[in-house]
């Protein structure tokens, strides 16, 4: 009796669609584990057949979806600071490639998450030394001006902006009063008081954009 279960429990198993696979960080091609996998149906003519699941990649940013219903599917990996990856992309601009899963059909693959971009560099103040605790901000560069992300300077006067998209971007320090009385007004990077001297900075994708510098114009 226990034979006759195993092989029907077989027989049902093996007649499954099954995506398994791993996710990876594409600079390293290491595993990135706890990444959130989800499969969505693709909405067909009379209505899609499958219905969506999602599942956290394991210590070894494996994944497994069993038991999925004949359908096409998009296939696609989220994790903050990284590009959303799906399926088929090359870029995380490109579009995703559907799959179709069977009765009897079975896909490996492995979804390679790209880092989002960054800008970094240092607030300095008139004699060239970098200044902790003067909060920075960046902003896509077009008007209006949208809040992009932002960050606060270090002991050394460094400051990185991460998750950013690929873009242009202008930066900007805020205003700053110091105990001496003196005050910072806030600059556009390099050394503008105006949006007009911004210097708009390319963020590209798995890449820090680097000497952002900022000299805040005095008060």
């Amino acid at each position: 009796m226990r034979i006759v279960i195993a092989v029907l429990a077989f027989a049902v198993s093996a007649q499954a669609g099954t995506i398994k696979g791993v996710v990876l960080e594409h600079a390293s091609s290491r595993p990135i584990a706890r990444t959130l996998v989800r499969l969505d149906p693709v909405p067909q003519p009379g209505g899609a057949r499958g219905r969506a699941l999602q599942t956290r990649a394991v210590h070894a940013g494996q994944f497994v979806f069993a038991d999925v219903s004949p359908g096409l599917y998009l296939l696609q990996a989220a994790r903050d600071g990284f590009f959303p990856a799906a399926y088929g992309q090359r870029l995380p601009t490109d579009w995703a490639m559907p799959v179709e899963v069977t009765d009897t059909s079975l896909l490996v693959t492995s979804l390679r998450l790209r880092h989002k971009g960054a800008l970094t560099g240092q607030v300095l103040d008139e004699n060239g030394v970098g200044m902790a605790g003067i909060a920075v901000a960046a902003y896509r560069a077009r008007l209006p001006l949208r809040l992009a992300g932002k960050a606060e300077s270090d002991d050394r006067g460094t400051y990185r902006i991460a998750g950013l998209d690929v873009d242009k971007y202008w930066v900007r320090s805020a205003a700053h009063a110091f105990d001496d009385g003196s005050e910072w007004l806030p600059t556009f990077a390099p050394r503008g008081g105006e949006l007009r001297e911004a210097l708009p900075y390319s963020v590209l994708v798995d890449t820090d954009t680097r000497d952002v510098d900022i000299e805040p114009e005095p008060g």
